[in-house]
């Protein structure tokens, strides 16, 4: 199952070419500041399940996909955890003759560990990823985020669920 958000904050099931909206499974939906609705939903999914179901088999509210705004799954998370260097050839090529670190030697992830990133840089699909300094060279790499639905979920005994994908800009 396919859960995004979109248009007006709602919530949706992505099945084939449509979204089907299931918002009204959400008993703790409320279009208020800060938007906490997916924590709830993702907190209960496995409660709210049969219901949702029953909507997605019913069709009821349904919106093309390609008309449909798709929006970040957690509007504004507590954290973004990224990796500086975790595509090898990419850092290869940083490094080859009149790259950006041209001659340096790069260290792995283990070395370097991980960053953390602002939730502003979280974009819906198809925004706009505005620049903050044009004149500067910028170096650009596709990213893809993982939502984790449950606590404590990375161990050999837990199956990992992966509740929805969102890409940082």
């Amino acid at each position: 199952m396919k859960v995004a958000v979109f248009n007006d904050s709602r919530i949706g099931v992505v099945q084939n070419d449509k979204i089907i909206d299931v918002t009204d499974t959400c008993p703790y939906y409320a279009s208020t500041w800060p938007p906490t609705f997916m924590l709830s939903f993702i907190e209960h999914f496995d409660t709210l399940r049969p219901q949702i179901e029953e909507l997605v088999e019913e069709q009821a509210v349904t919106v093309p996909l390609n008309q449909a705004i798709l929006h970040p799954p957690i509007p504004i998370p507590t954290k973004i955890l990224a990796a500086p260097v975790n595509y090898r050839l990419h850092q290869e090529e940083m490094t080859v003759k009149g790259a950006v670190y041209e001659g340096m030697a790069l260290h792995t992830i283990e070395q370097y560990g991980v960053f953390l990133k602002p939730p502003s840089s979280l974009i819906g699909s198809g925004g706009r990823v505005e620049l903050p300094f044009p004149d500067r060279r910028t170096d650009h790499e596709g990213e893809v985020g993982v939502v984790i639905g449950k606590k404590d979920v990375i161990s050999r005994e837990t199956r990992l669920r992966i509740i929805s994908l969102a890409t940082p800009a």
